[in-house]
């Protein structure tokens, strides 16, 4: 038999090597249909994971008939899924990447409108793909009579290698289709490898099937409700906190796949460390793990940390520490390989109910992202009461006095630290909302003892106005005074142009409406309503600009039915539509830029904000611009000499160098201090190039 563990564990790496490797490559490729928002990434996962259940249960389902019909319903399931793969690939650039008007998209119920779209696009594959390993792990146990969970190992083997060689092989050099047609053809290798399984189990499981049904397993552990439950309930843990701490770190940091990818990665790790044979840490170590990465990851979240890698080493420490916990308590409560299908369903069950709770929180219980902190919390508050009423010391050289005392310090740094989190997170704060696009927040503080309001987007400023005599003060401050590159396009544009029209892809609190003069007409396009209601009612900009117009959509869906109404609109476009620290990579392609490039009059500007703790955007900036055949300007305003006036990088993009000779751009260089290009498409748009070390 042992050709048939080697084919089993072929089949098995490969669907998991598919299975892992779609699940970032679709969130990238749908994420700018829907604004770029990190809420892509959640919703996508709820389905990845119900898509998961069903799969297991499907297996489920199937184990409980005899070998012959399993291998009969499982062709036809296999031959169903082809072909949907192959009909796919005849109408879309490849099998899994369907253009946006391929498909129907609703920005109404944007969480249920990313479930159908993946359910569509990819739902009967990865379904089957899902169902692999469970049953080929069982089937390989009937004829051999062997434990089966090496091959567990090796699933989640697959699985890791899918997700890890997504942002280091694939999203670098690779488009999306590409991607997606190297998937396909995957696919095919994977249907010819299941199908030789299949064929065997069904032409020898007779001959084996005795033997099998008088031998004793290893290990007996009888599967009863409460058991179930437990599994469900300690395997919706590792789900929390890996959506909790991916939210948090594509708010901090970028809402790109590449920060995806990591979480998951650790994740599958976990269970690659978790189910192999041979030596484990004690479970105190594991427990100290979740103790110390846990103060670390609330330590950083009060202090203020410039550098991504901190940033991204502590939170993935936290998670990989009460993944690896849950998974070896689920472990030692595994059954014998009879009963395998039926722990899986439970483990994707709870992947589930993990999913939903978080996504409970996200819409109804906290209006402040504090998921991974409250989730760390009860995970050490747990440790704590283990520590204290642990019935035999299992520490080694620590008594049991010790071990309370420690017990007690711990409870007492991990509470006052989080308290501190939470008292930061509302510090100030006039009000706030969260959706979809993530959380909102007006804060009233004060700079140089001159009180101001500004507002947040998860962990970024989007702009503030100034309270004088308890009155907002209409004044160009912040990433727009003077000084900046914006100051300097308005410069341009208000010696050149009478009465311009203005376009402004991002409202925040309406601040860019500063420069808003009788006669002109600013179109401001903002994709999330609830940025527009707190822009409307706590700041008062777009009330003293009478020829606003505002839009709510996805600037660059708007600017494309623009396009096909008139050309060259704009004497001044401005892209300032921040998703946290980043603009969602759609609004930065080569293609965006030509549809800007047609909508601006012969001598206007396009100003792109630019302005990130982790990302170098320039290089982006510089490549598009060279695709475009447009002239640039660069200014980094370090140390701005406006007294409220915050430093701000900006790029600006004319169809000629010659817009560029107006002494209102004098002092911006070229460009030239940046690093070789890099050019972002709809189908590239990698993060790793461009990411701040």
């Amino acid at each position: 038999m042992q050709y048939f563990y080697h084919l089993s564990a072929l089949t098995i790496f490969v669907s998991s090597f598919l299975l892992f490797q779609v699940q970032p490559l679709l969130g990238k490729h749908i994420l700018p249909w829907y604004g770029g928002s990190s809420a892509v990434w959640v919703s996508a996962m709820f389905f990845f994971m119900a898509a998961l259940a069903v799969g297991y249960i499907y297996a489920l389902t199937l184990s409980r008939l005899s070998l012959w019909y399993q291998g009969a319903v499982h062709l036809v399931f296999i031959a169903l899924s082809a072909a949907v793969v192959f009909i796919h690939a005849r109408e879309w650039p490849s099998t899994i990447t369907p253009l946006s008007t391929d498909v129907s998209l609703s920005f109404q119920e944007p969480v249920l409108s990313v479930f159908l779209l993946l359910s569509s696009v990819i739902g009967l594959p990865f379904v089957l793909l899902s169902a692999t390993s469970s049953l080929v792990q069982l089937w390989y146990a009937k004829l051999s009579n062997k434990e089966p969970f090496s091959l567990y190992s090796i699933s989640n083997i697959g699985s890791l290698l899918g997700l890890l060689s997504y942002p280091v092989i694939f999203e670098p050099f690779f488009a999306t289709y590409i991607q997606g047609l190297w998937w396909g053809w995957g696919f095919f290798v994977y249907v010819v490898l299941l199908t030789t399984v299949l064929l065997l189990v069904v032409r020898h499981g007779h001959t084996t099937a005795a033997v099998v049904e008088t031998a004793v397993p290893e290990r007996v552990v009888r599967v009863t409700p409460v058991r179930f439950l437990v599994w469900m309930l300690v395997a919706a843990v590792p789900v929390m906190v890996l959506l909790a701490g991916t939210t948090f770190m594509t708010s901090a940091v970028a809402p790109v796949p590449f920060l995806w990818v990591g979480p998951l990665a650790l994740y599958l790790a976990s269970f690659i460390f978790t189910f192999r044979e041979g030596w484990r840490p004690a479970t105190w170590v594991n427990e100290f793990f979740v103790v110390v990465a846990t103060i670390a990851t609330l330590g950083l979240s009060v202090l203020t940390l410039s550098s991504a890698v901190v940033t991204i080493l502590v939170i993935h420490s936290a998670l990989f520490a009460v993944s690896h916990w849950c998974h070896e308590y689920l472990y030692r409560l595994r059954p014998d390989a009879m009963a395998l299908t039926t722990f899986y369903v439970a483990l994707s069950l709870g992947g589930i109910l993990g999913s939903l709770l978080i996504k409970v929180s996200y819409s109804y219980l906290f209006t402040i992202p504090i998921e991974l902190v409250v989730i760390l919390v009860f995970s050490v508050l747990f440790v704590a009461w283990r520590w204290v009423s642990a019935p035999a010391l299992y520490v080694p050289k620590v008594s049991r006095l010790g071990l309370r005392s420690l017990a007690v310090v711990v409870v007492v740094v991990v509470l006052t630290t989080s308290a501190l989190h939470l008292k930061i997170m509302e510090r100030n704060v006039v009000a706030a909302e969260r959706n979809f696009f993530g959380y909102k927040a007006v804060v009233e503080k004060t700079i140089s003892g001159i009180p101001v309001r500004a507002m947040q987007h998860g962990l970024t400023n989007h702009g503030y106005q100034l309270i004088e005599n308890g009155e907002p003060k209409i004044e160009a401050v912040s990433y727009y005074s003077s000084t900046s590159g914006i100051g300097k396009a308005f410069a341009y544009i208000r010696g050149k142009f009478t009465s311009p029209q203005v376009a402004v892809a991002g409202l925040g609190g309406g601040g860019l409406a500063a420069y808003c003069q009788p006669g002109d007409v600013f179109t401001f396009i903002e994709i999330d309503a609830e940025v527009t209601a707190l822009a409307k009612k706590y700041f008062t900009y777009l009330d003293a600009c009478a020829g606003h117009t505002l839009i709510t959509g996805d600037a660059r869906l708007v600017l494309s039915t623009q396009l096909a109404d008139q050309h060259s609109l704009y004497q001044l476009m401005i892209l300032d539509a921040y998703a946290d620290d980043m603009m969602p990579a759609h609004l930065m392609t080569t293609e965006a830029i030509a549809l800007y490039k047609q909508l601006l009059v012969e001598e206007g500007v396009l100003a792109v904000h630019i302005s990130s703790r982790y990302l170098e955007l320039l290089p982006v900036l510089m490549a598009l611009a060279e695709d475009n055949d447009m002239t640039v300007r660069h200014w980094f305003d370090r140390k701005p000499t406006h007294p409220f006036a915050v430093a701000s990088e900006w790029v600006l993009l004319a169809k000629n160098d010659a817009v560029f000779a107006d002494e209102a751009f004098a002092g911006m260089d070229r460009g030239e201090k940046a690093k070789t290009g890099v050019l972002w498409t709809d189908t590239y748009s990698a993060l790793l190039p461009v990411l701040r070390f």
